[in-house]
């Protein structure tokens, strides 16, 4: 049976419009008429990511590899929503932590023990009791060979041919190390890209620089659309926003959601691949029609101006991150028309008379946009207040996701905006 033929007949224009309106969801809908049958598959073909929601960093891997075998003209995404859990845990699952250790010089695990093995070397040369001293230190008192301190290994002569090569081996050791401490430092991190953690040979480095690379190409692949993106994720390497965000031309709204690691106390020695950066370039404006910047994490500095370069855009209007973040803000655009300040009861000041509602915003350091009005701290339960808290629900990334779905349904919904699809029909 043609299922086709019990469909209306119109025109393939009015066909995306009616698409426009049906897909302003989180993808579910789109997929559905993918499937309902071959004649609705064909049409709707250019919304099939209009909305799309990646959950996990596995499912961010698989959606990348399938997005790069879509073609060209499909692959635009209106409105994405990315979660990515922390990596951590994945690099460093429990079940491989090594004992804890109370020493901050030692590894978790076993090691041999630290000689200098120049000294050791050379230890004949230098006296009468040089080569006694390694071998009262290293006998015990079974007369068995044993390092000091730590477990018993085996002993075994070696022949002629052995020493010469083990002196040989170690002789290059040190050649290499003089020449290590007399060459230049090593190369600048400028983290605007992510070629510091391909090249770290940790598992965290290589989890999040496969991870982060896949992000980077998912939005370069299909960006040239997007819209809304809103990203919530718990980066732990050192790397500036723009090595995983690439321009996106027509972005208008844009959330970052930095989470932490909560009842999760990984080893001391469990730690992060993190740099000293310093940037090559300056950014360029990456969204150039970007209206709405939230950038929120409980506790978390975004590094200071350098987070903010590159996202400042002359449309932006509207800005909201923690208190830690808008003290570290630049001078603001002229277009900026409010400031939303997230913090915590904690962080609001007992005496302050809005403990819990209202940030004490003549105690804020901000750099003030030439229209401000000069009574603009006094206007805090005005309706038309310039600045105000951003309240948050307890469930942060749940909370942004409402507003991720509120936003698609109404930019989504503006009849000033082309139908994707209309000029390639």
């Amino acid at each position: 049976m043609n299922h086709h033929q019990q469909l209306p007949h119109l025109p393939f224009e009015l066909w995306l419009r009616i698409f426009d309106n049906a897909c302003q969801d989180d993808g579910t809908t789109s997929r559905s008429l993918s499937e309902t049958n071959r004649y609705l598959r064909e049409v709707s073909r250019f919304h099939r990511y209009h909305s799309v929601v990646v959950t996990g960093w596995r499912q961010l891997l698989a959606f990348e590899e399938h997005m790069s075998s879509v073609p060209e003209e499909l692959r635009g995404i209106r409105n994405l929503y990315v979660d990515i859990e922390e990596l951590y845990s994945v690099a460093y699952p429990p079940e491989s932590w090594g004992p804890e250790v109370q020493d901050p010089d030692l590894d978790a695990g076993p090691r041999p023990p630290d000689l200098d093995w120049g000294r050791a070397l050379t230890s004949g040369d230098e006296g009468d009791g040089g080569d006694s001293e390694y071998e009262s230190e290293s006998e015990s008192d079974d007369g068995s060979d044993a390092w000091s301190g730590v477990a018993t290994y085996e002993h075994a002569e070696l022949s002629d041919g052995e020493e010469e090569d083990l002196v040989l081996d170690l002789a290059a050791l040190l050649e290499e190390k003089a020449q290590e401490e007399d060459s230049p430092k090593q190369t600048i991190i400028t983290g605007q890209d992510l070629s510091h953690l391909g090249s770290t040979n940790t598992p965290l480095a290589q989890l999040e620089f496969k991870v982060y690379s896949a992000l980077r190409r998912l939005l370069e692949s299909t960006g040239h659309w997007m819209r809304i993106l809103t990203l919530c994720w718990v980066p732990f390497s050192s790397f500036h926003l723009e090595a995983i965000l690439p321009s996106l031309p027509k972005l208008k709204y844009l959330a970052m959601v930095k989470g932490t690691l909560d009842n999760y106390n990984p080893p001391w020695n469990m730690a992060r691949c993190s740099a000293t950066l310093e940037k090559a370039t300056p950014t360029p404006i990456l969204f150039p029609m970007l209206e709405e910047l939230h950038m929120h994490g409980p506790g978390q500095n975004w590094d200071g101006d350098d987070t903010f370069h590159g996202l400042f855009s002359s449309s932006l209007r509207i800005i909201s991150a923690p208190l830690v973040t808008i003290e570290c803000l630049p001078e603001l655009p002229k277009s900026v028309e409010v400031v939303n300040v997230a913090i915590s009861n904690i962080e609001t000041p007992d005496w302050c008379p809005y403990h819990g509602e209202v940030i004490p915003v003549d105690d804020v350091r901000l750099h003030l946009y030439p229209n401000t009005p000069p009574n603009w701290y006094n206007m805090v339960n005005a309706e038309d207040h310039v600045y105000r808290r951003a309240h948050l629900p307890d469930d942060e990334k749940l909370g942004y996701k409402d507003a991720w779905l509120w936003l698609v349904l109404g930019l989504d919904s503006e009849s000033d905006e082309e139908s994707i699809g209309a000029d390639s029909n």
